[in-house]
This record gives C-alpha cells, structure tokens and sequence, in this order.
C-alpha cells in the first residue's frame, strides 16, 4: 500500500509539473497575444493615420491642380486677347501705311501739277 501511495503522489507530482508547465505556457501565451494585440492596434492606427496624410495629400494636390488649371485657362484666353489685339494693329497699319502711298502719290501729283502751272505762267507771261 505504501509503495502504491508512492507512485500515487509520483503521478500527482508529475501531472502537478505538467499543469505548472501548461500554466506557464499558457500565461507565455496570453502575454504574446496581448502583446501581438497591441502592435495590431498600432499597425492600425498608422495605416489609419497614412490614410488621413493621403487623402489630405491628395486633396491639397487637387486644389493645386484646379488653381493651375484656372490659372491656364486665364493664360490662354489672355493670349488669344494679345493675338487679336495684334492683329488689328497690324491691319491698321497696314492701313496707314497704304494711306501714306496713297497721299504720297497725291503730293506728286500735286507737285506735277504746281510745275506745269508754272510753266504755263512762264509761256503765258
């Protein structure tokens, strides 16, 4: 009987050491997966924060992308404004110019006309 309560308190003592050694794993385990739990949260608060700079980065890139454009749109029409300003002044001087020939012509003409007036006074006088 002695040598039964022997192997009896063996086998607790071994089944004991066992549950001590689960225990300990166990608690091992749980402070793991607390720990794995609180760099999940973090993961997620970065991904989450990433997420809040892009979107914000992307908003502000667009907003610069719509003054750019309007900015452009400004630009070109000016530019079109410039070129047909341009081409009215150069119609107009072409004008003019076409003028001067015009009244250059006529101051000859003028010219030849006072030259054989006076020819004519000479003969006549």
């Amino acid at each position: 009987l002695k040598a039964s309560q022997e192997q009896h308190d063996e086998a607790v003592k071994a089944l004991q050491s066992q549950i001590d050694d689960t225990s300990s794993k166990c608690k091992s385990l749980e402070e793991q997966l607390a720990s794995a739990g609180q760099r999940e949260a973090k993961l997620t608060d970065d991904v989450a924060a990433l997420r809040a700079s892009t979107d914000a980065a992307t908003s502000q890139a667009g907003s610069e992308l719509e003054t750019a454009q309007a900015s452009l749109a400004t630009i070109t029409d000016e530019l079109k404004q410039s070129r047909a300003a341009q081409t009215t002044l150069e119609e107009q001087l072409k004008t003019s110019q076409e003028q001067l020939k015009t009244s250059g012509d006529q101051v000859k003409s003028l010219e030849e006309q006072l030259k054989a007036s006076q020819e004519q006074l000479k003969t006549s006088g």
